[in-house]
């Protein structure tokens, strides 16, 4: 017998957390207004944080159960994730510098910019899945560094996910066909999805800040990009806003972070020996998240995915996530 799934234990949860944190919610009520037609699903949704959940086991146990898997990930070794993978129809991407984990079918792309995807397109008993975020399924980013990894039932992103993999898979890499279902409900929220650099990540997140009403909150392993620090600059004089920087490299010359820091703005440094691996924005009851760091090589470069859900608890276990990463008594 098959292994039960371990992500249906685990989903996003209507929790008052915010509250307790001092975040107040009220006035944003994290439901979809659709303006125009766009399609409809149902399923599940479920998001991890490692280490402090099992990322790993997590992506072994959809691997295991499923019987196709196709991934772009930037880079593979987790090894029981891999020894999944060796025994279900799978294919993988992977970007250049690194190794493909021993799966016969397996593409890299040879560009100097980064095949920097971390998602997964899952056929389970004849349901589609995905899973990604920021989590390449190595030991550090599951085990030592801050990460989140989203799981999902959905036949849109699925399908949009395949779409990029063919595409890739086809030697088209740094840009291709603009995506096919860019906007859908699931389950009532509004769900936006894209992929760098052809649907134009920055914009989506340049517009996603530029509506917010009440809150900016950030947690960003890399953050250069200087349209969307200016923007945050500007919206801080209306709004909350709240950021933290991976320190390793918040320090660089290109970093936001001292510019925000001049500016007055509540920003901090993460204190995981490690990395604080997220790329993450929460702007209002919306959660801007992916592979994708706010950088120009991010957004123009690299092959990369992101999401867009407007969903009050998904974005509540992210305040509740970058609350417990900022340093005591900020």
């Amino acid at each position: 017998m098959r292994k039960s799934l371990i992500v249906l234990g685990i989903g996003i949860l209507a929790v008052s957390w915010a509250y307790f944190l001092g975040y107040d919610f009220n006035g944003i009520t994290g439901k979809a207004i659709a303006e125009e037609q766009i399609p409809s699903e149902s399923g599940e949704m479920y998001i991890h944080f490692c280490p402090e959940e099992e990322c790993e086991e997590i992506l072994e146990d959809l691997a295991q159960n499923a019987e196709s898997v196709r991934c772009a990930v930037h880079e593979l070794s987790l090894d029981n994730f891999i020894n999944a993978l060796n025994n279900v129809d799978s294919e993988i991407i992977i970007d250049n510098n690194y190794e493909c984990g021993g799966i016969e079918n397996c593409v890299r792309d040879t560009r100097q910019a980064l095949m920097h995807n971390k998602f997964c397109a899952y056929l389970i008993d004849g349901k589609k899945w995905v899973s990604t975020g920021s989590m390449n399924p190595t030991p550090n980013c599951a085990n030592k560094n801050n990460n989140n990894l989203f799981v999902a039932r959905s036949d849109n992103m699925h399908d949009n996910f395949l779409d990029e993999f063919n595409e890739m898979k086809n030697g088209k890499f740094g840009g291709g066909e603009k995506i096919k279902t860019k906007k859908f409900l699931h389950d009532g929220s509004l769900i936006e999805q894209g992929f760098c650099p052809e649907d134009d990540c920055q914009g989506a997140l340049l517009g996603l800040v530029s509506d917010a009403k009440e809150r900016i909150y950030f947690m960003t392993f890399s953050f250069t990009d200087d349209a969307v620090g200016d923007l945050v600059i500007e919206k801080s004089k209306e709004i909350d806003v709240i950021g933290l920087y991976e320190k390793t490299l918040a320090m660089s010359n290109s970093s936001e972070y001292k510019k925000m820091l001049d500016a007055g703005l509540k920003v901090h440094l993460d204190t995981n020996p490690k990395f604080m691996h997220h790329k993450v924005f929460i702007v209002d009851d919306a959660v801007y998240f992916g592979s994708v760091n706010p950088t120009q090589s991010g957004f123009k470069s690299n092959d990369e995915n992101y999401l867009v859900i407007h969903n009050k608890d998904l974005a509540v276990r992210f305040v509740s996530e970058m609350r417990g990463l900022i340093p005591a008594g900020k």
